[in-house]
């Protein structure tokens, strides 16, 4: 029984620590080793990302057709679609789902091109930011700490 608390409990610090890590990257924009994690606001990539999906973008030089990437618009707004065609200096982005193509942007207006996508940590994020669960989920923790057995060695 020791160890099932043990495990459970080591379990649960893991999961809140790394969504807690993935919350704090995502709204604050930060760089991590060339990557950076942005949470999707709108559908006009479906059905390749998601609502909500979480993506990791790896911050580059160059692009080619066909790369997703993120970059910030005139209103410094953060869009993360495909690229459709590439010139000199300019690069023209669309999503996926969209119907046009998204207006010319500078390539030194691109943040990175997207490398991974994470749509169950989406679900877990949800949960977690309700504050009935995280509260069930700090007793449950606090529980099982104060409850397990102290062993000298």
């Amino acid at each position: 029984m020791k160890k099932f608390k043990v495990i459970i409990s080591s379990i649960l610090i893991f999961v809140v620590s790394i969504i807690l890590l993935l919350n704090i990257f995502s709204a604050l924009r930060l760089s991590f080793f060339g990557y950076r994690l942005f949470q999707v606001q709108t559908g006009s990539m479906e059905p390749k990302i998601k609502i909500n999906d979480l993506i990791i973008i790896k911050e580059k030089r160059n692009y080619k057709k066909n790369d997703i990437v993120t970059y910030k618009d005139e209103n410094n707004n953060y869009v993360t679609h495909r690229i459709v065609k590439i010139t000199k200096k300019e690069v023209i982005a669309k999503g996926d789902a969209n119907n046009t193509e998204d207006k010319p942007i500078s390539k030194n207006k691109i943040i990175g091109k997207v490398v991974f996508k994470f749509r169950f940590i989406n679900i877990v994020n949800k949960i977690l930011r309700n504050y009935i669960v995280l509260t069930a989920i700090f007793i449950m923790g606090i529980l099982v700490i104060l409850f397990l057995p102290n062993k000298k060695v």
